[in-house]
């Protein structure tokens, strides 16, 4: 997604919330990620956006393909997967040191 693309989605969630997007909620919304130039670009983008163009802007940036949507969901199941195997292992770590802090208190 290009910056004003970016800007544009920030500037269609202030206004899903009730707010007018204007410059500084903007700026404030993309954490300082983009130059008042930019911002004011993408501001303007918004702005000429008629219901019929937001409605396509929004279908075509918002919403995810099935392929997209299906690769995002194995990658974050592969990333549990991962998490999970790491904890295993840390808690493995831990027992085994646990075990070796017993047998060294013993030898004392």
């Amino acid at each position: 997604m290009s910056e004003i693309d970016q800007i544009v989605q920030a500037a269609i969630e202030l206004q899903q919330e009730g707010k007018e997007p204007s410059t500084a909620l903007l700026k404030v919304r993309t954490q300082n990620q983009f130059a008042l130039p930019a911002l004011i670009r993408g501001l303007k983008s918004f702005k000429s956006l008629s219901p019929v163009k937001y409605s396509k802007w929004h279908e075509n940036k918002v919403t995810e393909s099935p392929s997209q949507k299906k690769s995002k969901d194995d990658s974050l199941e592969t990333k549990i997967k991962q998490l999970e195997k790491q904890v295993e292992d840390l808690i493995e770590q831990h027992q085994q040191m646990q075990h070796r802090i017993t047998q060294l208190e013993s030898e004392k």
